[in-house]
């Protein structure tokens, strides 16, 4: 079974996102080579982090957050073992309901040039060229809150005055 836990900015006593920087590390650092001092980094105490754990371990991590005018998803990533097994979507659609639900405009990130086609699937479109972090290109993608709703389907039978109609 997987289940996913939010992580909320300035996190009360006793809740830690050592779990997602777990992921993050395995994934970013070990797996991928980015350097290890990127994990943490200054955006995690600004962030919604959500973990996803599959039988109580952890598997999947992303977070979102504010900054510059414009919702940020980031640090998207799932363990090489997790993968395959519908965990990048339940993530992506977790993100994204994350941002709709903060009324977003539209929602952004940083894509490594490979994963694009990824991203695209939620209806995320480059903006401008490649840039690099760290030594990979990476493409900023933005994707319209409107068209990101399609992914969540219509409500139907609710309020009459329903926005989401």
């Amino acid at each position: 079974m997987i289940a996913g836990r939010w992580f909320q900015p300035g996190q009360p006593p006793g809740q830690s996102i050592e779990d997602a920087l777990l992921v993050r590390r395995a994934v970013f650092v070990e797996e991928q080579g980015f350097p290890a001092d990127t994990e943490p980094d200054a955006l995690d105490p600004l962030s919604w982090q959500v973990v996803l754990y599959g039988d109580g371990v952890p598997m999947a991590t992303g977070r979102i957050y504010w900054a510059e005018g414009d919702f940020h998803l980031g640090r998207i990533c799932v363990l090489r073992d997790s993968r395959g097994r519908g965990a990048g979507d339940l993530l992506m659609r977790m993100l994204i309901a994350k941002g709709l639900d903060h009324a977003a405009s539209s929602l952004v990130l940083g894509a490594q040039v490979q994963a694009a086609a990824f991203y695209a699937r939620y209806g995320f479109e480059v903006e401008g060229e490649p840039y690099d972090e760290d030594g990979v290109p990476h493409y900023r993608m933005r994707a319209d809150a409107e068209a990101l709703r399609g992914l969540f389907g219509r409500c139907e039978g609710c309020k009459e005055d329903c926005k989401r109609k």
